[in-house]
């Protein structure tokens, strides 16, 4: 996100909403909301938040609490001590060390007439970017503390698997 960018609208931490919300800009959720989130900006969900939606955004910026798919057409960004309980879909996906992600990760890239694919094709157009690497911490639900030796597994094309060093961090590179 974009430093200085303008919040237009905030749900504060004593908000409770339900239903559908929509907007195109930047968007702040401190509350708890339910329901169904569709936005073409920048929704920031803070560590006070609770949301139990499914999302298709530009852009999220997570520090909060959420339950529930999320797909976005540009960036997720999950930071400690988010939760995330739910598969999330986008180009690119940075999940910090200290935030907890259950449920699957795809990247994609979007492309003409709303479909998406997996980032694997070394022809794409424009510069070339890095490949996709995936990286993180496994720690113990109950305790926090860093699990040592576990087996982590990306599946699809050119499968690849790793192990946690004695940090719990682990990192699968070049996933194409």
């Amino acid at each position: 996100m974009k430093k200085g960018a303008d919040i237009a609208a905030f749900l504060g931490k004593d908000t409770e909403c339900e239903g559908r919300l929509s907007f195109q800009e930047t968007v702040r959720i401190d509350g708890h909301l339910k329901g169904e989130i569709s936005s073409q900006g920048t929704l920031i969900v803070g560590e006070e938040a609770l949301i139990e939606a499914t999302i298709h955004t530009s852009t999220i910026v997570i520090s909060g609490e959420i339950h529930g798919d999320i797909t976005a057409s540009t960036r997720i960004e999950i930071h400690a001590p988010a939760k995330v309980i739910g598969n999330i879909q986008a180009p690119a996906v940075v999940v910090d060390e200290g935030a907890f992600l259950e449920g699957m990760i795809q990247t994609l890239r979007h492309q003409e007439g709303g479909s998406a694919s997996i980032i694997s094709d070394d022809s794409l157009p424009g510069p070339a970017s890095p490949p996709p690497t995936l990286y993180g911490t496994v720690t113990d639900k109950d305790t926090g503390n860093p699990i040592t030796t576990a087996t982590v597994k990306c599946s699809g094309k050119g499968k690849r698997h790793t192990e946690t060093n004695a940090s719990g961090f682990y990192e699968l590179a070049d996933l194409r």
